[in-house]
């Protein structure tokens, strides 16, 4: 929700809230990955 609130503050459209989606999916992606998949 930062990246909504980036764009009605700095008065963009759609701009930080997709990249905010990206960056977040990838990062949980990430950490799923990590916690359950690596061996250890």
């Amino acid at each position: 929700m930062v990246g909504f609130g980036a764009d009605r503050l700095l008065g963009f459209e759609a701009l930080f809230f997709p990249i905010g989606l990206i960056v977040g999916v990838v990062a949980a992606l990430y950490l799923v990955i990590y916690r359950f998949g690596a061996p250890r």
